[in-house]
């Protein structure tokens, strides 16, 4: 019974996580009832959650066999991989299976073929400058998006027709954190469930908690009060030296671990951001702003005590080849600063384990905050060589129209039931992960490179000159703010 309890949560929350999304900046809403649209409707107090059925509204139509070819990234890492656009074969598999269905679903309806090509951005510049009309549409880092909008590779998704931005399968935020000028050339949408792979959470050892006598860590979100200050104040009592040799290594238990550029995710979590875009649509560097400093310095001091945290990526602390998961699924932290895509691991831990949203700032900050980690999130644009934007259009709508209701599903099933799932809170948890996630547009742009520099460099080498190291970089940042300028307008 308890099990069937746990079910029915698990699919109020699911059906919680795409019950609605907010609209981009400017774009009408073309689907609501007074339009001829479905209602989207969801109910948090009551054992039923009524959620009408998401449709793209799009008719049949007879392409004559045309060939869509999907570029996607190559990562060589299968948790990144972009693996969901395509399937040959019914496996068992959920998330294969529910690919496999869409891409028949779409090839009959529309009379084509779906392929995917993971060769990646290399790929997309040789043949744009070949002018060849080989990718339709691509799937690919947002490390290689600034490169791509001052090459002029892209198309501006506003002029594609068909695409309705107002639906809850394209991602809104994330339109308005890529917008330049005025103009879009990049999206995260349910054509692919890769993005969700990319968005830092807290894994804790729910034996640690009970054996210290901590606090409940899901009472403390619910009531939330889950903040920096409380997490590291409930590491510091757990971490031991527990073999007296006066040094903390991977033989020893610690509070808190973490990788390089986990840390930065804390960073958005509590507000500050590397950049944003004003309302010019110009980008803006916006870390050095006094605020954020102070921010900056309240997290990494404390992240680099290392009689109770430790970065398991960086030199010279005897971890051997231990990294954080690893670490954590052996048993010997209290909480791990992670991301999603090192869910599937934690199927082997023997201890019990637990998910959670990373902490507030503070007890003031009013809401949680969810961040993706720019150097694996994934985004959605046109290559300029393409020369039939229209029926492009009405492919990329319907395909993220159909990962919305059969692919999406099956990752937040599969991710609870089949990895996390050994209690109900956790899927509540879920909730407060992905429900407000929000997007650093200075990451994305990763200006004068210094975004990924400062994610890898500054908590791997535990540097705390963040003014001087964000001064080494101010006149690259502006070089790339000039580029995207001079490109755009």
């Amino acid at each position: 019974m308890k099990k069937i309890f746990g079910i029915i949560n698990l699919i109020i929350i699911v059906m919680l996580l795409f019950s609605c999304s907010p609209k981009p900046t400017g774009t009408a809403d073309m689907n609501t009832p007074e339009n001829g649209g479905s209602e989207i409707t969801a109910s948090t107090d009551s054992d039923s959650v009524n959620t009408a059925e998401v449709s793209s509204n799009l008719e049949p139509k007879d392409m004559n066999g045309k060939k869509f070819t999907v570029l996607t990234q190559g990562w060589g890492y299968q948790p990144m991989d972009v693996t969901d656009i395509v399937a040959d074969e019914i496996t068992g598999e959920p998330i294969n299976d529910a690919a496999y269905n869409r891409q028949i679903y779409l090839e009959d309806k529309y009379n084509i073929t779906i392929e995917a090509n993971d060769k990646g951005p290399d790929a997309l510049k040789k043949a744009v400058k070949a002018n060849d009309d080989v990718y339709d549409f691509c799937i690919l880092r947002t490390v290689s998006f600034t490169s791509m909008v001052t090459n002029k590779y892209l198309v501006d998704l506003s002029d594609i027709p068909v695409i309705n931005l107002s639906q809850p399968y394209w991602d809104s935020k994330s339109y308005d954190a890529l917008s330049l000028l005025g103009k879009h050339y990049g999206i995260n949408c349910d054509i692919s469930k890769t993005w969700a792979t990319t968005v830092w959470t807290v894994f804790f050892n729910k034996d640690m908690i009970k054996d210290n006598g901590l606090e409940n860590p899901y009472k403390l979100v619910e009531e939330g009060k889950w903040t920096l200050d409380k997490m590291f104040e409930m590491g510091r009592v757990v971490a031991k030296d527990l073999n007296g040799d006066g040094k903390m290594d991977e033989k020893d238990l610690w509070g808190i671990t973490y990788s390089d550029d986990s840390s930065v995710g804390m960073l958005n979590c509590m507000g500050v951001n590397f950049g944003e875009i004003d309302s010019n649509g110009y980008p803006v560097f916006t870390l050095d702003r006094e605020d954020n400093i102070d921010k900056v310095m309240s997290l990494y001091t404390r992240l680099y005590d290392r009689s109770y945290c430790v970065n398991t990526h960086a030199p010279g602390l005897k971890l051997t080849n231990l990294g954080d998961v690893e670490m954590f699924i052996d048993g010997r932290t209290l909480f791990d600063l992670c991301g999603t895509y090192l869910i599937d691991l934690l199927r082997v831990m023997e201890q019990d384990c637990g998910i959670l949203p990373y902490p507030k700032y503070d007890d003031t900050q009013k809401e949680y905050m969810s961040s993706v980690s720019p150097l694996f999130f994934t985004f959605t644009a046109v290559p300029v060589t393409n020369n039939d934007l229209e029926n492009t259009g009405i492919i990329m709508e319907d395909m993220a129209c159909e990962g919305y209701k059969k692919i999406k599903p099956e990752f937040y099933e599969s991710l609870l039931l089949r990895k996390i799932a050994r209690d109900d809170e956790s899927a509540e948890m879920l909730g407060y992960i992905f429900d407000n996630i929000v997007y650093d547009s200075g990451g994305f742009l990763n200006l004068g490179g210094f975004s990924w520099d400062f994610a890898i460099k500054v908590p791997h080498n535990y540097d705390l000159n963040i003014v001087s190291f964000i001064e080494k970089y101010q006149g690259k940042i502006q070089k790339d703010i000039d580029a995207i300028v001079e490109a755009l307008r």
